[in-house]
């Protein structure tokens, strides 16, 4: 589904688990989306919470988007944790 991204807020356990973004990987996703125009999907819970693709979503926001593709899912909080955890599986954590 598309949403407004002003909806959208980030998962502080992202930061913590995986600390805070390089800029230079940032600005090498955003050259890329601006080019490709293609985004996965981000996903984020009921609450617009979001669980994965907090860089994605970043991302977007540097570009200006105000509209963004999401997968609502409907987890608890542990499955939440495990989709995150999955979904960056090879970055390196904190």
């Amino acid at each position: 589904m598309r949403i407004e991204i002003n909806l959208l807020y980030e998962n502080p356990l992202n930061v913590e688990i995986y600390g805070e973004d390089d800029p230079a990987q940032l600005a090498e996703l955003v050259k890329k989306i601006k080019v490709s125009g293609y985004i996965k999907p981000l996903i984020s819970n009921r609450n617009y919470l979001i669980v994965s693709g907090h860089r994605r979503y970043r991302a977007t926001k540097v570009l200006g988007m105000q509209v963004i593709e999401v997968e609502m899912i409907s987890k608890d909080e542990n499955q939440e944790l495990e989709i995150l955890l999955a979904e960056n599986a090879f970055r390196e954590k904190k």
